[in-house]
C-alpha cells in the first residue's frame, strides 16, 4: 500500500476499516502501522475502503485498497483529507489474469472443461502462445509484468504508452494504431482517462488485424457498441476481459 508514516506522531493515531475484516487484519495492520484500530469513524485518523470513501470528523487519510480512483467523485472528499491509492498492489496477480484469459482462449480449457461434463472426449488442435506477438498498451507497473511473463513465454512484445520505458527485449510503436495493426494480441493495461475513454473505437479496431484483444483496466476504455459490432463482424476475433461496462448492472 501506499500509506508510509515517517514521524512520532502515528502512534498516536487511530484507523477505521470501512468494510467487513477479520480481527487478525485489524492486528496486522496495527502492527505494522503503529497506530490504533477503532470502531468510531468520527474518531479514525486513518480510514481504510474499498467501493466508496467514509471518513469522519477527524481523518486526515483516505486509504483506498484498489488500484484506482478514477470511479470516485473527488469533489466529495473535504479539502484536507489526503487520498492515496493502491496503486502497484495489483501488478502480479492482474498480469497473471491475462494469462489465464490467454491460456484459457488458446488452450480451449472451457470447451474440453464443457464437454467432459456432458460426456464428450473428443481431441482438438490447441494454439500456443510461443511466437505470438502480442502488444501492451499502458506500460505501467501491470504492463511491465505482462511484458516479463511474456517474454518468458517466447512472445514477441511490443508496447505503447505515454510515458516510453526502455525495457529489454521490447519494441516500442509511436502510437496505439501502429501497435494494434502489428500484433496477434492487444493487452489493455492504460488506466481510464479522460484521454483514453473509448479510445479502443471502431477506427482503431478496424485496423486491428490480430486474434484477440484482451482488457483487465477498465471497461470504458473500450466503446461497448463498437466492440460488439466489430465481434459480430468479425467471428474469428475474440475480446477476453475481466471487467465489464457498467458494473455491477451488466447485461449479457
Amino acid at each position: 500500500m501506499n500509506l508510509i508514516f515517517t514521524d512520532r506522531f502515528r502512534f498516536f493515531m487511530k484507523f477505521y476499516f470501512a468494510f467487513d475484516s477479520e480481527e487478525s487484519t485489524r492486528s496486522k495492520c496495527a502492527e505494522i502501522t503503529g497506530m490504533t484500530y477503532t470502531q468510531d469513524l468520527e474518531e479514525a485518523d486513518v480510514v481504510f475502503f474499498g467501493p466508496k470513501p467514509q471518513f469522519g470528523k477527524k481523518t486526515r487519510i483516505l486509504q483506498r485498497l484498489y488500484a484506482g480512483t478514477d470511479d470516485l467523485d473527488l469533489t466529495s472528499i473535504p479539502p484536507g483529507i489526503t487520498l492515496l491509492s493502491n496503486a502497484g498492489g495489483y501488478n502480479e496477480p492482474v498480469s497473471e489474469t491475462v494469462f489465464a484469459l490467454l491460456l484459457s482462449h488458446y488452450k480451449k480449457i472451457c470447451k474440453h472443461d464443457s464437454d467432459m461434463h456432458a460426456g464428450i472426449f473428443k481431441k482438438q488442435e490447441v494454439e500456443t502462445l510461443f511466437g505470438k506477438k502480442i502488444g501492451i498498451f499502458g506500460f505501467g507497473g501491470i504492463g511491465q509484468q505482462v511484458a516479463r511473463t511474456a517474454i518468458a513465454l517466447g512472445m514477441e512484445v511490443s508496447a505503447f504508452s505515454r510515458h516510453r520505458t526502455e525495457f529489454p527485449f521490447v519494441k516500442w510503436h509511436s502510437s496505439l494504431e501502429s501497435l494494434a495493426a502489428s500484433v496477434d494480441i492487444l493487452v489493455v493495461c492504460t488506466p481510464l482517462s479522460p484521454e483514453t475513454r473509448g479510445i479502443i473505437n471502431a477506427s482503431l479496431l478496424s485496423r486491428f488485424k490480430g486474434q484477440c484483444i484482451v482488457n483487465i483496466a477498465r471497461a470504458n476504455i473500450v466503446d461497448q457498441d463498437a466492440m460488439l459490432t466489430y465481434l459480430s463482424q468479425h467471428k474469428d476475433r475474440f475480446y477476453l476481459s475481466d471487467v465489464w461496462w457498467n458494473e455491477p448492472n451488466i447485461k449479457a
